[in-house]
């Protein structure tokens, strides 16, 4: 039975953390650079990196930050490993890494310089609850920074999936595309909303994107491998070879004129207001 898309993400990422990395993560960095430029670190601010999967953007900030001090946190094991690793082999002093809920964080209050989270909001069950999570360890004057998906992405692999659950619609009875990918999409009138909900000065809001042309052999390999079971997690287990195997026919239909993936993205800061 389909539970929900977080308790998948937490069952299935545990064996695909490289994966992950080398197949989402790296197109995302130009945005991580753009958001932190604007966040106009002075190099000592106390950073909290929530949902930091394998480590990327919070090595990058431990770089930057040489008399600051960078925390990782995310939920699964093996990400936290990984990025463990990247630490030790870069010799960063400043970083720790933990496990740690993204809903219900262990660190004192008014904590944090900066808090910063990149595509952490799409997997969040609750997304309130974690952006108060975030309010509450900032400092009085702190900087939240966020990068969260928007309306207006599209993709050949979301294009794809989209055809396999009409396929499969008795199975993925309410379910749709966008909430198996994470693509839980977020305007910036809704986060602005939600950020004056609990005390955050939005600071600036703003869209961007990406695009990378990618191959068919990179979207086979993402179905082939055990990321696909995030997707055919509703399915029974004997109709899981004859979905990828529908799943690889979707893909070819479309074509190599689709091979672009595209991820129209929402930046923002918001800052804290400073005590009376």
């Amino acid at each position: 039975m389909f539970r929900s898309v977080a308790e998948h993400v937490r069952e299935i990422y545990p064996v695909t953390a490289l994966e992950y990395d080398q197949l989402i993560a790296s197109g995302r960095m130009g945005q991580f650079l753009t958001l932190i430029h604007e966040l106009d670190l002075r190099g000592h601010e106390r950073v909290l990196d929530v949902g930091c999967g394998p480590g990327g953007a919070t090595l990058k900030l431990a770089q930057l930050l040489p008399c600051g001090e960078v925390w990782g946190v995310d939920i699964t094991d093996e990400m936290l490993e990984i990025a463990q690793q990247r630490a030790r082999a870069q010799r960063l002093q400043n970083v720790q890494f933990r496990k740690e809920d993204a809903m219900a964080l262990s660190f004192p209050d008014e904590t944090f310089d900066i808090v910063f989270s990149s595509y952490l909001l799409p997997w969040v069950p609750q997304v309130d609850r974690a952006l108060r999570e975030m309010q509450r360890v900032l400092k009085p004057g702190g900087k939240l920074g966020i990068i969260t998906s928007a309306p207006g992405s599209y993709g050949l692999f979301y294009k794809a999936l989209a055809a396999l659950i009409d396929h499969y619609r008795e199975y993925y009875r309410g379910v749709s595309a966008e909430e198996l990918i994470g693509a839980k999409r977020f305007t910036a009138s809704e986060m602005q909303g939600k950020l004056l909900e609990i005390g955050l000065c939005p600071v600036k809001l703003w869209y961007t994107g990406y695009e990378e042309p990618t191959t068919p052999e990179l979207y086979l390999k993402k179905i082939n491998t055990v990321t696909a079971e995030l997707y055919l997690a509703p399915l029974p287990q004997p109709l899981r070879s004859e979905a990828r195997a529908y799943l690889l026919k979707s893909l070819e239909a479309l074509g190599e004129r689709e091979l672009l993936a595209h991820e129209r993205s929402l930046l923002l800061i918001a800052r804290k207001r400073d005590q009376q």
